[in-house]
């Protein structure tokens, strides 16, 4: 026997509204569907398990209600027709499976179409394209996502991947996400306590790779035989360190044009915004350089040549530009390795950047502006604990020898 019972979702949305769900009992065992509405709890009359007639949609809403208890009525009778008894689970699953998308995955896989960042997109294509290798082929309802099931995707991300913890706690955040919108939307309903609340990550700070002055003069001091990838690519690492941490994307597609007197002015691609920045007598001197051969049309740095953005779609466009990135990063790893530096990458340059401004001047908000961050939090994420020299400096100039 089974039974479709009304109710009111105990969660409550950022509107103050809550879900209506339709409890299905059978053998003693619950399981919920919601119907894709909300209301506030004023609005419902828990004595007649339907809508108030006050509310200005109440027809339409009980008879959703209504219509949603017939289909589960339908699936029931089919089951037991067939021979096939039909639990709880069974009848919540053939229900949401119909109206959820069908699958977390096609939900997400729909958001992530929707995201306005190309590298958004490819980012968290990545985080679903984990969680579905994970299931082995297998369809994710929203159902199946609990505590238990998440703790295990935690542990196969850590000790099967080797994912660190920071990026673990990315993948769960991101996932959180897109789930929290779908009970936004009233797409799905959860029963009992959120389930990723019981999953605990704990990030570190990340220990990043960043030069001294005297490292960046090591990287000046180096000849590169002119006209070599290795040439191009090591002007590449120090233009964007001359021109305050510029982003690889953004040098990459820089051309001529964007060069006026002593200021390079360009529009962020991840941010959108417009920038004006002085081009100090180093980087001039890297202009300077690809000049001297006669090229003041098109791209200032070689990596694009012969490409041309519009025949791209964003995706294939973003794909090209990490592909040069990687090449670039190639060809700086073997410079590093002449010098007995670390490995570097034009991301250091970056970081590096980042972190001389900020000993120097201590002002970490001229830092976050010129690295084109939307938050200081995401520069202080730059800059790791104070070394042992740092902090010895720090308290004899404050309390002496």
């Amino acid at each position: 026997m089974a039974t479709f019972t009304p109710e009111l979702d105990s969660y409550e949305r950022k509107d103050g509204t809550q879900a209506i769900l339709i409890r299905i009992t059978v053998d003693r065992k619950h399981k919920r569907v919601p119907i894709k509405a909300t209301i506030l709890a004023k609005h419902w009359n828990p004595e007649k398990r339907e809508v108030r007639k006050t509310y200005p949609q109440a027809a339409q809403v009980n008879a959703l209600i209504k219509s949603k208890i017939v289909e589960l009525e339908q699936i029931h009778i089919k089951g037991e027709t067939n021979r096939k008894h039909s639990s709880a689970e069974f009848l919540q699953k053939a229900v949401v499976r119909k109206y959820t998308s069908d699958s977390f995955f096609n939900y997400m896989e729909r958001r992530i179409q929707h995201l306005p960042s190309p590298h958004t997109r490819k980012s968290q294509a990545s985080i679903l394209q984990k969680l579905k290798h994970y299931t082995g082929g297998r369809d994710l309802l929203f159902g199946d996502i609990t505590s238990e099931f998440l703790a295990a995707y935690r542990n196969y991300l850590s000790k099967t991947l080797k994912n660190g913890s920071n990026t673990i706690h990315s993948n769960i955040q991101k996932l959180r996400t897109a789930y929290d919108e779908a009970v936004e939307d009233g797409l799905f309903s959860f029963e009992g306590a959120h389930p990723f609340n019981r999953i605990k990550i704990t990030t570190t700070k990340s220990k990043r790779t960043k030069l001294k002055e005297e490292d960046i003069a090591a990287l000046e001091s180096y000849k590169a035989k002119p006209g070599t990838a290795m040439y191009h690519s090591l002007n590449a690492f120090l233009f964007s360190y001359y021109m305050q941490g510029m982003r690889v994307g953004d040098l990459l597609e820089l051309t001529w044009d964007l060069v006026k007197d002593n200021r390079l002015r360009y529009r962020a691609s991840k941010t959108k915004k417009a920038r004006s920045r002085l081009i100090i007598s180093k980087a001039m001197a890297i202009l300077d350089q690809y000049r001297d051969e006669g090229k003041e049309t098109g791209y200032i740095f070689p990596f694009l040549e012969g490409r041309v953005r519009k025949n791209y779609t964003e995706e294939k466009w973003l794909s090209v530009l990490d592909a040069r990135n990687t090449f670039i990063r190639k060809k700086l790893t073997t410079v590093a390795k002449h010098l007995g530096l670390p490995k570097i990458s034009m991301h250091v340059a970056r970081h590096s950047f980042a972190d001389i401004a900020r000993k120097k001047t201590g002002n970490i908000y001229l830092v976050s502006d010129a690295l084109d961050h939307g938050n200081v939090k995401i520069t202080e994420n730059y800059f790791s604990a104070a070394e042992a020299e740092e902090n010895d400096e720090f308290v004899t100039s404050i309390l002496g020898e």
